[in-house]
This record gives structure tokens, C-alpha cells and sequence, in this order.
């Protein structure tokens, strides 16, 4: 009987090949997710002037700003829904490119070397950490105003029966400043993320 020899086809994924991929895959998850955030911040900044215009009107017709919120809103909540997906994408994607460097650190057999590796690779991943965790927080934030905006759709439909209008615009351009302030924060997570790719 013959001996049949398995030799493991991965015993040290450390070529610059496979290596390179965690950051081009990181790269990529930070690209969608600054796409996305440019797609929340457009839809939102779209659905609050086209109401607020809308509702200055000297003849405003709160029933048809009511039904032109709702569609535009719920483009903001999808556009936000792939925003959540592609933040933890991003996540998942850090933490692969963070465990590759700790591996090739570790692999280093030189202690000086070594040291000097792992103490460059904390660096990044603690400024990393601190981003992300801001950007969770932003994310957070956003995931209330867009509860909030549907609450705000409630209002309109309550103003389409009275007809009050002052007050709904006033919510609508906090909804949309509220928004503004949120997703320029979310863009240090990109900003961030493309200095990681490039160290």
C-alpha cells in the first residue's frame, strides 16, 4: 500500500499575496461604507428640503407633504438599513486585517523586530478602536433619528388632519441638522480607514 503524504496547503499564509488581500478587503468595506454614508446623507438631506419647501409654501397641502415624506423617508431608512450592514462589515473586516498583522508580528523570530512590529500594529489598532467606537456611537445616533423621523411621519399625519404647520417644520430642519452633524462624524471612520490602508 502506497503512503500517502497530506501536506497542508496553508501552513504559513504569510505571503504578500494573502496578506495583502485582508487590507484590499478592508479597503473595499471602508469604500462601500463611505458610499453608503454619502447615500444616507443625500437621501436624508433630499427627504427634509424637499418637505421643508414643500411646507413653506404660502398654499401648503400638508396631505401631499405627508405622502411625499413617507416615500422619502423610507429611501433614507433603506439607504441606512445598508449603511448598519456595511459598518459591520467593516467591523468584521478590521478585526480579519488586525488578526493577520498580530500573526505576521508574531511570526517575526528577531525579538527586536518583533517588538517593534507589535508596538506599530497596537498603535494603529488603538487610533482604529477609537474610531470605530465613535462611529458605533454615530451609528447608534442615527439609528434614533431614523426612529425619530418616523415618528415625525406620525406628526405629519396628525398635521394633515389639523393642518399645523409651523411646528412641523421646525422638527423637520432639526431631523435634518441632527443628520448633517451625524454623518460628517461617521466620515472619520473613512478618513481613518483609508490611513490604515495606507500605513
Amino acid at each position: 500500500m502506497p503512503l500517502l503524504f497530506v501536506f497542508d496547503r496553508h501552513p504559513n499564509d504569510l505571503t504578500t499575496l494573502n496578506v495583502v488581500e485582508y487590507a484590499d478587503n478592508l479597503e473595499e468595506a471602508i469604500q462601500e461604507f463611505e458610499e453608503s454614508r454619502e447615500g444616507v446623507s443625500s437621501a436624508v438631506s433630499e427627504a427634509t428640503s424637499l418637505l421643508t419647501e414643500e411646507l413653506q409654501k404660502e398654499e401648503a397641502e400638508v396631505r401631499e407633504a405627508s405622502k411625499s415624506w413617507e416615500v422619502s423617508w423610507e429611501k433614507a431608512k433603506e439607504e441606512f438599513s445598508i449603511l448598519e450592514k456595511d459598518f459591520s462589515v467593516v467591523g468584521s473586516d478590521s478585526k480579519s486585517y488586525f488578526a493577520k498583522l498580530e500573526e505576521i508580528a508574531n511570526s517575526i523570530n528577531n525579538p527586536e523586530l518583533k517588538e517593534t512590529e507589535i508596538k506599530k500594529n497596537n498603535e494603529l489598532k488603538d487610533s482604529w478602536t477609537v474610531a470605530y467606537k465613535n462611529a458605533s456611537k454615530t451609528i447608534s445616533s442615527l439609528r434614533e433619528l431614523i426612529s425619530y423621523g418616523d415618528d415625525f411621519q406620525k406628526v405629519l399625519l396628525g398635521a394633515s388632519l389639523r393642518i399645523k404647520i409651523q411646528s412641523s417644520i421646525t422638527e423637520l430642519e432639526k431631523i435634518s441638522q441632527q443628520a448633517k452633524t451625524l454623518l460628517t462624524q461617521l466620515e472619520e471612520l473613512s478618513k481613518e480607514g483609508k490611513k490604515l490602508i495606507s500605513n
